[in-house]
């Protein structure tokens, strides 16, 4: 199934190293396919349909993993992180 028989398709921006761009480009071409839009739809739905456990199910295996120095420095970590996202 095309992205446009899926509904409204919504345009969007990603940002990509050079090669991964060339490697989508490649897998269109060799589909036939102008453009790389349903190369990321379909390795989306590969990417979402895994059978992964919930998160909340492995932090509960790793309760008691860390002390609390390590903790700390990890939350530290992740915060420093995600003051660098862009949304």
């Amino acid at each position: 199934m095309g992205i446009l028989e899926e509904g409204n398709p919504v345009k969007t921006t990603i940002h990509l190293p050079a090669d991964l761009r060339k490697r989508l480009l490649d897998e269109a071409s060799g589909r036939n396919l102008r453009g790389f839009s349903q190369v990321i739809v379909d390795a989306l739905h590969v990417y979402f349909s895994r059978d992964v456990k919930p998160r909340e199910d492995i932090v509960g295996l790793l309760r008691g993993c860390l002390s609390t120095k390590q903790i700390e420095e990890e939350r530290q970590r992740l915060h420093e992180l995600r003051g660098n996202w862009k949304i």
